[in-house]
């Protein structure tokens, strides 16, 4: 397959070719081609320019002229549009429709004059152009000679623009497979990866995996680490799979975008208690419903948390399979048994502990929804 790499806001075709040089190796080692990655359309060289590029040491280097940067899509201050659930950090910047037509129209040009991809793998911005473009390709009234040949769409750490914008999927390649990858550290892809996993399916998708590679932050895999290799290898799995004969449903087109919600209370996050996670190899099914602190966390009203982990804090807080887990962990203080810091506060072990506290109450196991959320309550200092 050819397979071109689009890379992520304020980076470049020299940065892309050294960051993926595991990745070339993978899929040259599968038979396939990593395609030269090209320049973003628009280049960062000024303050305003270049002021969503995080670090700011990298940032200053683009701006005093040491590193080229580049963006795919311009961005630009605005809260129009979907929001992160609360508890977490919303989007930065956004783009506007008319930017974002433009950019997928470049794309359009880019890949005709290639003679067309197989595969399209990006990272974090570019990962959210890779989507645009299936929204493109999947309206009735799109045609582009090397639509068909495009069957597999893999991204890295990338944001939901879905959400980002405020609306649902207007149409969708509906003969794609997509790979949602993401590490446990880089905490905006964890919420976004589900979000976007729920609009794809909604829109049509033919199959849409996700995977979280624990550890990692905002950065590509490495093959050479024991989960960046399951990460690779679940992706060389699905395109595997994208390149099986696959006749797609006839492609649904939405009547118009979905009404968006106030910023002061959030837009609304797609229903993904039935969406799949794949972590460490293996599959879970998570749910984001019915547990206490999933109800303050989407309390509109509750815009920071800090918390401190009290010496009562049973084994288990923050636990599950859902993407907020790590997030929870690191910066709510909820401290899973195998986490050092409870280990430190409970050096009893597990077993001494539930067995203290099922002394002091047997029905421990069987609180009532009130109890627990009075109990996260009293964990929880809320700022506004």
């Amino acid at each position: 397959m050819k397979v071109l790499f689009l890379h992520g806001f304020g980076e470049s075709s020299l940065l892309a070719g050294m960051s993926t040089n595991d990745l070339k190796e993978v899929l040259k080692g599968a038979g396939h081609e990593l395609l030269d990655a090209p320049n973003g359309w628009y280049s960062l060289k000024d303050a305003a320019a270049s002021k969503y590029i995080a670090d700011v040491e990298y940032r200053q280097m683009v701006m005093d002229g040491d590193l080229d940067a580049f963006s795919w899509i311009q961005i630009q201050d605005s809260k129009e549009g979907g929001h992160r659930r609360a508890g977490f950090k919303d989007f930065d910047g956004r783009p506007s429709q008319a930017d974002t037509e433009v950019s997928v129209t470049k794309l359009v040009d880019f890949i005709t004059k290639i003679g067309g991809v197989d595969a399209i793998i990006g990272f974090s911005q570019g990962g959210e152009l890779a989507y645009y473009l299936c929204e493109h390709l999947g309206k009735p009234d799109v045609k582009v000679p090397w639509a068909d040949q495009l069957k597999f769409v893999g991204t890295f750490g990338s944001e939901d623009p879905f959400n980002k914008r405020g609306s649902e999927p207007v149409a969708m390649k509906n003969d794609v497979i997509f790979y949602i990858s993401f590490g446990s550290k880089d905490v905006d892809a964890v919420h976004d990866s589900a979000t976007c996993k729920a609009s794809l399916d909604k829109a049509g998708a033919r199959s849409v995996v996700i995977n979280q590679v624990e550890g990692l932050d905002h950065h590509m895999p490495k093959n050479s680490d024991a989960n960046g290799k399951i990460a690779y290898d679940k992706m060389l799995a699905e395109i595997a799979k994208a390149q099986k004969p696959f006749t797609p449903k006839p492609t649904a087109v939405a009547a118009a975008p979905a009404a968006v919600e106030p910023a002061a209370t959030g837009a609304a996050v797609p229903d993904i208690s039935d969406a799949p996670v794949e972590r460490f190899g293996r599959e879970k099914v998570f749910s984001f419903t019915n547990r206490a602190i999933d109800d303050l966390m989407n309390d509109p009203n509750t815009k920071m948390f800090t918390w401190e982990v009290p010496p009562e804090a049973p084994p288990g807080w923050g636990r599950g399979y859902e993407h907020g887990e790590t997030y929870l962990v690191e910066n709510c203080g909820l401290y899973r048994p195998d986490h050092p810091k409870w280990k430190e506060l409970h050096p009893e072990g597990v077993d001494a502990y539930w067995e203290a506290e099922h002394a002091k109450d047997p029905r421990n196991r069987q609180k009532s929804r009130a109890e627990e959320t009075a109990n996260v309550k009293k964990a929880m200092a809320m700022k506004e």
